[in-house]
């Protein structure tokens, strides 16, 4: 029971930090400031507050990352990874996977969130990356 108590406020702390850099990215007041090492540790921590969610839809969450010596924002990269993991819970049907994985082929480093859900045509792509406005579109529990 504490271990279930612990877990809870955890992901309520990583919902609150979430929610104060959601706030940050709205109000353009982004800053880099903490340059750290990408590992699976990190990636963990940041999907653990939507865990509750994938398992609801009953989403298996896959990651396999290696430790990479790469140097980045640790807010910027943590608001992507979970922007991107939170939209392919969204939009994943229920019972199916998404996988989370690191690769570092020479001097780029790719962190590769793959889904097996809705998907966008091209024109919806074109219209997201032209527009500074908020797109929203329904998911699959909608």
């Amino acid at each position: 029971m504490v271990k279930s108590i612990n877990n809870n406020n955890n992901r309520k702390k990583s919902l609150l930090e979430n929610m104060k850099q959601w706030a940050i990215l709205q109000q353009d007041l982004l800053t880099i400031q903490d340059i750290r090492r990408i590992n699976q540790h990190i990636i963990e921590e940041v999907i653990l507050p939507l865990q509750e969610v994938s398992s609801l839809k009953e989403i298996d969450v896959e990651v396999n990352c290696q430790k990479l010596q790469v140097n980045f924002d640790k807010d910027v990269i943590t608001d992507a990874i979970r922007n991107l993991v939170n939209n392919a819970i969204k939009f994943s049907k229920v019972g199916s996977k998404i996988i989370i994985n690191t690769s570092k082929p020479s001097y780029t480093t790719f962190i590769h969130i793959q889904d097996f859900g809705l998907g966008m045509n091209l024109e919806t792509i074109e219209n997201i990356l032209k527009s500074k406005r908020h797109h929203a579109r329904e998911g699959t529990a909608d």
